[in-house]
């Protein structure tokens, strides 16, 4: 059982209403990108779309402009995947046409996309113009104000869109926007605990050639603006005066980088900041690391909060968008206000020095991941919802 965020619970239906979609034609649910580039939200979907019930749901990637880095693994699930190379330009209207073509000829029933994404408006037209019967805008979160010209366009493709929100937080600023409330529902992320599993520290740190005896904090996070890197360097001084032999490790490509990097350059924290880029290897960084810092401006319920939690991590975290949904202060980690230096550093300072609480705190973040944000149960409450808005249509 799933509960929605107006408060009404929603089963998986009666075991009459299984059977009988068991005996249909599965319907195509295609999920647009721009880019299926390496993000939070475009992990998940993939995490989504290879625990959908095939019998009932024929789930195909559909990506604008290109690929990205999740493409290769789509596909190693199973998963289709078709990219168009459109988009490149600031406008396209002319890729409305062919969006609206591959929509059109595998019959797809089902339309799942990033309302923040740049693509979405011309997904939406291409939805109408191909007739596709359910269109459901996911937001995630979104890192600044839309502009207007982008809220004329959400504002005329509202009607007959459905909404998930991947928190409360997030639910209560589409209503707040004009979204009518009946048509907005919570789905929160889901991870696959077991894939952080295999991982001890010990041989995690062995692999990564990094000191057994050094505290490292790992902060899984894009190099942008709205994740608060410029808050980890200001806050970086005061750590470094508790711990002189502590190390950051910064996972996650971006904007930002070159900056960032001038900037602990500057600090003369060259030795103490290490950043990583892209990688591949987030289940082993986790293990490796003693603590995950995610100093977030803006989020909605970001899945590296939840991974880090699944692998066992006492988090430190500003209290924004969604993550107080996942994190009680004190429980599974620590949270701050953002855009406030001085508490990471507090809040860093007190778990390093407690190792026990970290630890403790990391064991209760697992098993809140386990009881509440199960990668199977976010699934299922998708295709329940799916189910739904398509038997309204």
């Amino acid at each position: 059982m799933a509960t929605s965020a107006a408060g009404t619970s929603w089963s998986e239906g009666s075991e009459g209403e299984r059977t009988a979609a068991a005996t249909r034609a599965p319907a195509p649910v295609a999920f647009g990108f721009l880019d299926c580039h390496e993000g939070g939200a475009q992990r998940l979907t993939v995490a989504a779309c290879e625990r959908l019930d095939r019998r009932r749901f024929a789930p195909f990637l559909l990506c604008a402009r290109g690929g990205g880095r999740l493409a290769a693994d789509a596909r190693r699930r199973g998963l289709e995947v078709v990219e168009l190379g459109r988009l490149r330009r600031p406008y396209d209207v002319a890729a409305v046409g062919l969006l609206a073509h591959e929509l059109e000829r595998r019959g797809t029933r089902i339309l799942h996309l990033p309302l923040y994404s740049r693509a979405s408006p011309y997904l939406r037209l291409a939805a109408r113009r191909a007739g596709v019967p359910l269109v459901v805008a996911h937001e995630w979160s979104r890192p600044g104000p839309p502009s207007w010209g982008r809220r004329a366009a959400d504002w005329w493709l509202r009607p007959g869109t459905c909404f998930v929100a991947a928190s409360t937080a997030l639910r209560r600023e589409l209503v707040a926007s004009g979204v009518r409330p009946a048509a907005v529902e919570v789905v929160h992320a889901g991870v696959d605990a077991r894939r952080f599993d295999p991982w001890t520290r010990s041989a995690a740190r062995l692999e990564l050639e990094l000191d057994p005896a050094r505290p490292v904090i790992l902060v899984p996070a894009r190099l942008h603006p709205v994740k608060g890197h410029d808050d980890l360097l200001a806050a970086l001084p005061a750590m470094l005066a508790r711990r002189c032999d502590l190390l950051v490790l910064c996972a996650g490509e971006g904007p930002r980088r070159s900056d960032l990097e001038a900037r602990a350059a500057r600090l003369g924290a060259g030795d103490a900041v290490r950043f990583l880029g892209h990688r591949e290897d987030i289940p082993r960084l986790l293990a490796a690391a003693d603590l995950v810092l995610l100093p977030s401006h803006v989020e909605g319920l970001p899945a590296a909060l939840l991974e880090a939690m699944a692998a066992r991590r006492a988090v430190v975290a500003t209290a924004v968008g969604g993550v107080p949904e996942a994190v009680t202060n004190g429980v599974e980690g620590t949270l701050v206000p953002p855009a406030r230096p001085d508490r990471l550093a507090a809040a860093v300072d007190e778990l390093l020095r407690r190792p026990d609480l970290a630890a403790a705190m990391g064991e209760r973040g697992r098993a809140r991941v386990e009881r509440e944000f199960g990668l199977d149960a976010s699934t299922r409450r998708l295709e329940d919802l799916y189910t739904r808005w398509l038997a309204a249509r």
